[in-house]
């Protein structure tokens, strides 16, 4: 899987790099048909330096017939809001399986019930 980071106006980690694409492959794990992680970083206070930096962290995961899933946070911490992120994601992708399979048992039963 593809792992693409855009740092909005974030300077770059290498440390916090290696931590996401250490994560990506947790996320491939879970969902081995995603295409591409897009981790887009951005910080929403940037020109106030009497507040303490906060940072706005967009998802995207890329899956096959346009079935992306997407999530947004906002907080202090670049690991903690990483990782909040990374659990809605993995939560989104986990409620799609369960909708599938229920999806696929009903179709069965019908096909039960009609013959």
């Amino acid at each position: 899987m593809l792992t693409k980071i855009v740092w909005g106006n974030v300077d770059k980690s290498v440390a916090f790099e290696s931590f996401i694409y250490e994560k990506a492959e947790q996320i491939q794990a879970i969902k081995s048909n995603a295409t591409c992680l897009i981790v887009n970083i951005n910080p929403i206070n940037q020109g106030r330096s009497h507040l303490p930096q906060k940072y706005k962290m967009n998802l995207e995961l890329r899956l096959p017939h346009k079935r992306d899933l997407n999530c947004t946070k906002e907080g202090k911490d670049l690991y903690t809001l990483f990782n909040a992120s990374k659990r809605a994601l993995i939560s989104q992708v986990q409620k799609q399986k369960t909708r599938t399979v229920l999806k696929h048992r009903h179709q069965q039963t019908r096909r039960l019930l009609a013959a």
